[in-house]
């Protein structure tokens, strides 16, 4: 019996303006190659330049640049240093902290193509010729891997455990694409025939059985350590040369297309997004890091050289209910505050509250980031449009709630449930160059209908049972359901409430809340025992 694997796959195109952000160099030299570690960056290129950022949504600084000559094609961070290589066989280890650049002499004059060290100490170098190179003391030394072949132009590095790793080749013919696979930590390399995709200029090896690689006609996907193959290039509309393509699990990665479009998975391909970095034929990108789908760093060449994916700030407003008439704070709360973020003022709009809401003001009180930072404020509404612009000398770059936003819930009609959205015309923080996502709050405006605990708009003995149940715990109320139960004016929910609802669905008295129905009720018993008392006596004495 034949099986057929149905595979579904959904694009989205995702349009989100000010997320990517370019940078022209200075000077605007070509670069090949980006890593990060924790919050320090480095790119590498063209006339031997390197730039480094000390945050993932910082600028580029230039380090270092050496001759015109010079071509930088790889970088790798590792600890407290970082590994350069390029070509005719350069070498290059820096020591951060110290500023210091220090050549390395592997005795090759080979073009070198790549770096990637996968623990402190074990670390590999590839390049043209079958070149590979390995250390094992964290690259105080280093031993060459030799090939019974010479053809290969090595690109790529990707390693899923310490034994198990796989090398990216251009291709040795016009027909056939070829990636090395080892099983024994480099000690040899098997060469593995794929589905032709050309020269293939990306590897990833999240785990020892999932593989992917990016060659100049397609993407493809193994399950098996390389000994099947999925093709995922039809998932991916207008796929042209890949720039880059990392993943860092199983399931999530990134493809980088050189006409700056990437495409995003977190499901292993099931399903992609799309975003575009810069406007068409701008500029070439040519490789990216991320350690998730959002902070993303990629680099290349043209109008810009290097451009930051920065993630939206979320701005929200809670969902909240409250009772007409009454008054209620919303926090107003930033999260997804990225590393390295200052904020230092917001400034937003507000709108569709009024008439149903009666703004109070702001409310920057103690645990506030307002608060934290002593910030001002200013407000000024417009029927339902309220402007809010809050500012400090100081900034704040963690998530929190900002302020508490005050409103008295008016409704038009206070015996009638209702509910307003307050929505947001606009928000941003400093000078609106970081995008900012707003999710509206709801406001559910509740009504008083005194002894309707199920609220099903009847009050009835189900009620009074209602009431005795959450006493001993078997049911729970809510803010509103125990609103209605207290009908005993006493601020407390008790078994007199339960009685008082009985008494009230008996016709015994007019109406709820009944906040005398203590003192009426003690005076109903003592008439009955007068009464019974009084019949009592006459039925003795005739």
């Amino acid at each position: 019996m034949k099986k057929f694997l149905f595979l579904f796959v959904f694009i989205s195109i995702t349009i989100l303006p000010q997320v990517w952000q370019g940078q022209t160099l200075n000077p605007p030299y070509r670069l090949n190659d980006v890593d990060f570690q924790t919050d320090v960056g480095m790119a590498v290129g063209e006339g031997g330049a390197v730039f480094i950022k000390s945050t993932p949504i910082g600028p580029w600084i230039l380090n270092r640049t050496g001759s015109q000559t010079q071509w930088l094609n790889a970088v790798d961070i590792s600890g407290v240093t970082a590994w350069v290589v390029g070509d005719n066989g350069v070498v290059l280890k820096y020591y951060f902290g110290v500023n210091i650049w220090a050549p390395v002499n592997l005795n090759t004059s080979e073009n070198l193509l790549d770096v990637r060290f996968i623990s402190p100490e074990i670390g590999y170098i590839v390049g043209n010729n079958s070149t590979v190179f390995k250390t094992t003391d964290g690259g105080t030394t280093w031993v060459k891997v030799n090939f019974n072949q010479t053809s290969y132009m090595i690109t790529s590095i990707a390693f899923g455990t310490a034994q198990f790793g796989v090398l990216g080749t251009v291709a040795p013919t016009s027909t056939e694409s070829q990636v090395l696979i080892t099983e024994n930590g480099g000690l040899g390399f098997l060469p593995v025939t794929v589905p032709n995709v050309g020269s293939i200029y990306s590897v990833a090896a999240p785990s020892s059985d999932v593989l992917y690689v990016a060659g100049e006609f397609g993407l493809l996907k193994s399950t098996t350590g390389g000994v099947s193959w999925m093709n995922l290039t039809p998932n991916l509309p207008g796929f042209i040369y890949p720039g880059d393509m990392f993943f860092y699990d199983t399931q999530k990665g990134v493809v980088l297309l050189n006409n700056g479009i990437i495409y995003k998975t977190s499901n292993g391909g099931l399903s992609w997004t799309s975003e575009s970095i810069f406007p068409l034929a701008q500029s070439t990108a040519l490789r990216l890091y991320t350690n998730d789908l959002e902070s993303i760093n990629v680099v290349g060449h043209g109008i810009e050289q290097a451009w930051t994916r920065y993630p939206p700030i979320e701005l929200t407003l809670d969902s909240v209910a409250v009772f007409a008439g009454d008054t209620v704070k919303i926090p107003l709360r930033v999260s997804k505050v990225p590393v390295g973020f200052q904020g230092f003022s917001a400034q937003i709009y507000l709108n569709n509250f009024s008439p149903k809401l009666q703004f109070l003001g702001v409310k920057p009180e103690a645990g506030t980031l307002m608060g934290a930072h002593n910030w001002s404020f200013f407000t000024n509404q417009t029927a339902e449009n309220l402007r809010f612009i809050a500012y400090g000398s100081e900034s704040f770059g963690t998530n929190g709630i900002l302020c508490y936003l005050q409103f008295k819930a008016t409704p038009p009609d206070p015996t009638k449930r209702d509910s307003v959205f307050i929505r947001f015309d606009s928000a941003y923080f400093n000078t609106n160059n970081y995008p900012v996502i707003t999710n509206k709050g709801k406001v559910m405006i509740k009504t008083r209908f005194p002894g309707d605990v199920d609220l099903n708009g009847v009050v009835q003995a189900f009620d009074a049972s209602m009431v005795l149940r959450y006493l001993v715990g078997t049911v729970t109320l809510d803010a509103e359901q125990l609103g209605n139960a207290e009908v005993t004016n006493n601020t407390t929910i008790t078994a007199a409430d339960a009685s008082t609802i009985a008494q009230y669905v008996a016709g015994l008295i007019p109406s709820l809340p009944w906040g005398n129905f203590l003192m009426q009720w003690e005076r109903h018993k003592w008439l009955m025992l007068t009464i019974s008392r009084d019949r009592w006596l006459k039925c003795l004495f005739t």
